[in-house]
């Protein structure tokens, strides 16, 4: 799936494995991903911020069947990650933002998100 492309919803969440409430969401995530794989691109991308191996291989062992997309955020600026902040964030993670099928920003939220509140802001983008 390419998440460039226009005619799928995008939900980016921006996560660290050091970061328990980002841990905690990240099955919510997977689970979304599988079951509206059709219509929702789901993409994880890890702070460079305490980017190591066991990142790596946390992903590897846990998540190696999910439909979510991983990446790895850069740090160019000696600041922030330079995705997460293009994207609106401020430094806090974890930070999820949603896209609409035509390219726009629908939802963005700091903080550990539900499941339920997840898929209610992926059919709210749907409008």
């Amino acid at each position: 799936t390419d998440p460039t492309s226009l005619g799928k919803i995008t939900v980016i969440n921006f996560w660290g494995a050091w970061c328990p409430p980002c841990v905690g969401e990240l099955p919510h995530f997977s689970e979304v991903a599988t079951e509206y794989k059709d219509e929702v691109c789901v993409v994880a991308i890890h702070s460079d911020y305490k980017f190591t191996v066991n990142s790596v291989d946390f992903v590897r062992n846990d998540y190696t069947d999910s439909d979510i997309i991983f990446a790895k955020d850069k740090n160019t600026s000696g600041g922030l990650d330079d995705l997460h902040s293009l994207c609106g964030g401020k430094g806090s993670y974890p930070y999820t933002i949603i896209i609409d099928e035509n390219g726009v920003i629908t939802y963005k939220v700091v903080g550990a998100i539900s499941k339920d509140k997840l898929i209610s802001e992926i059919e709210k983008a749907k409008i």
